[in-house]
């Protein structure tokens, strides 16, 4: 991946967060998840402060907040979500939960891959205490590539803003709570 370059001129804004959901209070460290305010948001909010965390949240308050409570729900023990639409580079997104290990990534199409291959994959476990930390990366297992590439994540959930079905035309989310499928 290229750098990324901001044209002269352009500042880069700060990500604020939402009080729009007391369970998530903005107060909280990074690491936890917060609702992005995606009133400012723009494509120069900057990408250094993206978290997955922070998008998935986003993403699932401004989908559905029922799937929200179910996903942050972890007595629940299985939460899958598939995101897919019939054309573009990233068309198919994933989010699972399994106990207390999040999964989260692109799939490439399928000519433009080999068998299942994601660009990029990123996993995170949830403390204890509620704080998300890094903990693999299909392209590579450090935390500053999860960090880098959960950053990618990030950034193409909020740019697409892929909560919005009629925005992102043609896409269905599909849900799956533990072997209960459901169609959105």
């Amino acid at each position: 991946m290229g750098r990324y370059v901001i044209p002269e001129g352009v500042q880069l804004t700060p990500i604020l967060f939402s009080d729009a959901c007391p369970d998530l209070p903005t107060t909280r460290d990074i690491g936890f998840p917060h609702l992005i305010d995606m009133s400012d948001w723009n494509q120069w909010t900057g990408y250094t402060q993206f978290r997955v965390a922070d998008s998935i949240a986003t993403f699932l308050w401004n989908w559905d907040k029922d799937q929200f409570r179910l996903f942050f729900d972890l007595s629940r023990y299985d939460f899958k979500i598939t995101w897919e639409r019939p054309c573009g580079m990233d068309r198919c997104f994933t989010i699972q939960r399994i106990g207390r290990k999040v999964l989260t990534g692109f799939r490439l199409p399928k000519h433009f891959a080999k068998g299942d291959e994601w660009t990029p994959l990123v996993a995170f476990d949830i403390e204890g205490d509620g704080r998300w930390t890094d903990s693999y990366c299909y392209l590579g297992s450090s935390p500053a590539n999860s960090k880098t590439w959960g950053r990618i994540v990030s950034w193409k959930i909020l740019f697409n803003q892929l909560w919005d079905l009629e925005r992102n035309r043609g896409a269905t989310v599909k849900v799956d709570h533990g072997g209960l499928k459901l169609d959105a």
